[in-house]
């Protein structure tokens, strides 16, 4: 990502990423939109925050900024992130118990634990979305993109905690995937490195004929399939719950894997439920393990 002079100062780019939700929610974050509050100090709300739970102290707000090359325009949304010992919703409660005090209308609220982001307000709470719809919220397209300050001697605020690398991981399958080529994700802005990230089978129908999915570049399937007539051909495979008929991979990394066959160099999965598998390296997870059954 190149860097940008915003009135007067410089900015890095940074590239989107989804583990970036991920980072944000693990305890939970709330966004507001500086747009609809203009004249607001949000460090009056940390203030309040704080004064109501001691876990709050803990409690770390930072700008998220994202540029528009095409208007030239810098939007900020306020975020906060929980990092204490609060539930999510717990969190959200004492946020929308803040907002009524300060007379803020809305925020909107990331939990990881339920994948969905939340539009509250102090006497409603609607579901905005999935967590992988962060992008929409945000408004990031091939014109906007976020931004953090370029400080002399540290990366930009919230860099290192929730923009550099994954560090939230549902399985330890996903860990083993990041800890591999998260180096390579950092390098992608540079072109050394395609990973190719689906949320929804319909976003991958290119890739479907009747009975096949098949994939070129290294593949994300942030979603779980469940259709036992379905072959998957990829090279890397990064995958949620499968129940398909087979996969034929390099390498597999998934949460719970259930088909007849599977076949890698390398596969890391939770759990492993086939009637024939074929791989020089096997991980699994010690409680679940590989379970064979006949056809």
């Amino acid at each position: 990502m190149k860097n940008v002079k915003i009135d007067g100062r410089w900015y890095m780019g940074i590239d989107y990423h989804p583990y970036i939700s991920n980072n944000l929610s693990r305890l939970g974050c709330v966004i507001f939109d500086e747009f609809d509050y203009p004249n607001y100090d949000f460090e009056e709300l940390k203030k309040d925050l704080m004064s109501r739970d001691d876990s709050l102290k803990e409690v770390y707000k930072f700008p998220l900024n994202v540029y528009c090359d095409k208007d030239k325009t810098l939007h900020t949304y306020w975020t906060f992130v929980n990092e204490g010992n609060l539930s999510s919703f717990m969190f959200f409660d004492i946020v929308r118990l803040a907002c009524g005090s300060q007379h803020l209308n809305k925020f909107y609220a990331c939990d990881f634990q339920s994948e969905k982001i939340y539009e509250m307000t102090p006497a409603f709470v609607y579901i905005f979305g999935e967590l992988n719809d962060l992008k929409t919220l945000l408004k990031l397209d091939e014109n906007s993109y976020i931004v953090g300050k370029c400080m002399r001697w540290c990366a930009p605020p919230g860099y290192s905690r929730f923009y550099e690398q994954a560090k939230v991981f549902r399985n330890d399958a996903e860990r083993e995937f990041y800890n591999q080529y998260s180096k390579n994700m950092r390098q992608q802005s540079q072109e050394k490195f395609d990973v190719d990230t689906y949320y929804t089978l319909r976003d991958c129908k290119d890739k479907l004929s009747p009975a096949c999915l098949e994939f070129d570049n290294m593949t994300e399937l942030e979603f779980d399939i469940d259709n036992p007539d379905l072959n998957i051909v990829a090279t890397t495979l990064k995958a949620r719950n499968l129940n398909v008929k087979s996969i034929k991979a390099n390498e597999i990394f998934c949460g719970n894997l259930k088909c007849k066959s599977v076949e890698g160099d390398r596969i890391f999965a939770e759990s492993i439920e086939c009637e024939e598998i074929k791989a020089k390296i096997i991980k699994t997870n010690f409680k679940y393990g590989i379970k064979f059954i006949r056809g």
